[in-house]
């Protein structure tokens, strides 16, 4: 059975449009001989509001494994636009968290430091240099995961494939 690391943001019990796909591969892969090991962000259940959508995931990472697939769900690390949103809500600083969106914009395709979602590709570089897969598959948005599992990509040797989902 080939391996794949599917990398992703969006996935259940996040209630997304973009979370479907990649839990389908996670179901279905091992029907066509892939045995996928997806790394995700590890997503609230119930979530009822879009401030809710920026809190730190409470808890530790959770490794679920069966015979047909693995999934790690990777504990959210606010940046600090995040915290705004989260301690003051979406009326108030809205001038800075704007000036902060800015700066994430331009500066997370060169700056690490920029990027709010490279806890993703920090955990599936330390995956990756103990295990060993055949494929990195990432599905977009954010398409800010395309540059991380580029780096991977070379990083480790491993054919790299990208999903466009969002136009």
């Amino acid at each position: 059975m080939k391996k794949v690391l599917v990398l992703c943001y969006d996935f259940p019990p996040l209630p997304s449009i973009g979370a479907q796909r990649p839990y389908s591969w996670f179901l279905h892969f091992h029907k066509y001989g892939f045995y996928p090991t997806v790394i995700c962000r590890k997503w609230k259940k119930g979530i009822k509001n879009q401030t809710e959508y920026f809190e730190a995931d409470e808890g530790k990472e959770e490794v679920v494994e069966t015979a047909t697939s693995r999934l790690i769900r990777i504990p959210h690390k606010q940046s600090r636009k995040d915290k705004l949103i989260t301690n003051s809500g979406m009326d108030t600083s809205v001038l800075l968290r704007k000036l902060l969106t800015l700066y994430e914009t331009f500066f997370k395709w060169t700056f690490d430091s920029a990027d709010d979602k490279i806890y993703l590709q920090q955990r599936a570089d330390e995956f990756l240099q103990k295990e060993k897969v055949d494929y990195i598959l990432v599905t977009g948005e954010p398409f800010v995961l395309f540059k991380q599992a580029y780096y991977l990509s070379k990083k480790h040797n491993i054919p790299l494939y990208l999903d466009y989902r969002d136009g």
